[in-house]
């Protein structure tokens, strides 16, 4: 029960120790507590004001201590928990929508915009400085619902996005562009898409991954990445790719039955995928 919240809850998002969990609500705040129940953080949870608008998405940095939210009013913060401050406020052009850490970097993150920006902050420059965030565009594409950086190592340059018109999309970070032929259209009606997750490396023997994609439609549809992971780890240093190598449909699973609320999250469990033959 998270009664400290006025509003509805939005998001929610664990620590990397696993001890805490954060809550993002309509409310306009951001609330941090012990995750063993019946606990509190210094006999209160930990409340985090400071947004004008309503908190869209919530993560931790690999510290456990530094909370990051987006919010409606154009902001992202970077938030000492333990002292209830924001230590950082970005500005950005248009809602921040979602917010995504970098697989393997702990000084990046990203945020995804209403005016189809995604931009790339690093924690290790000043804020004041202009270098502080890079943007990237998709001018006239849709809302940038969800991103999501690649877990390989090998293929850590690289994030997938999906938009409000049903677009998934890859981009090279290195250059700031989307790269060319590998944008795929999750169903006909292009319904928005509201979360992307990637499974763990496939078993030995095998390339790529199972990328999870949720949107309006209610239906979760499993791509295998094998065709599209095969290329990019053989031309990573390319700036462009000329070539169409999209993801594959595996699967498209159904059951849930709701109303006017699409699926907002999935992720994968365990450290291993075998195989996915569509059935499960």
């Amino acid at each position: 029960d998270l009664k400290e919240h006025s509003g509805a809850v939005y998001c929610l998002a664990w620590s990397h120790n696993g001890t805490l969990l954060a809550s993002g609500s309509l409310d306009k705040k951001v609330v941090v507590r012990k995750a063993i129940v019946g606990t509190e953080i210094e006999g209160n949870s930990s409340l985090l004001s400071g947004h004008e608008q309503l908190v869209s998405d919530v993560k931790w940095m690999c510290d456990s201590e530094t909370v990051i939210s987006s919010s409606f009013d154009h902001s992202v913060k970077v938030w000492d928990h333990v002292s209830r401050k924001d230590v950082v406020t970005y500005r950005l052009d248009g809602f921040a929508i979602c917010i995504e850490n970098h697989s393997t970097n702990p000084s990046l993150f990203f945020s995804g915009t209403s005016k189809a920006g995604i931009y790339m902050f690093d924690t290790r420059i000043s804020p004041e400085s202009p270098a502080a965030f890079k943007v990237m565009y998709c001018e006239g594409k849709g809302k940038i619902n969800t991103v999501h950086s690649l877990t390989d190592s090998d293929l850590d340059n690289f994030i997938y996005t999906g938009d409000s018109k049903g677009m998934i999309r890859l981009w090279d970070i290195r250059y700031l562009k989307k790269m060319d032929g590998y944008d795929v259209l999750n169903e006909d009606a292009g319904r928005p898409i509201t979360h992307i997750a990637s499974s763990p490396k496939l078993a030995v023997g095998k390339t790529g991954w199972l990328l999870a994609v949720n949107s309006y439609d209610n239906v979760l549809r499993i791509y295998d990445s094998n065709k599209q992971t095969s290329w990019l780890t053989k031309n990573s240093q390319l700036e462009q790719h000329p070539i169409n190598s999209g993801l594959e449909l595996s699967a498209a699973v159904k059951g849930h039955r709701n109303k006017n609320w699409p699926i907002k999250s999935s992720f994968y469990s365990g450290t291993l995928v075998d195989s996915f033959d569509g059935t499960r």
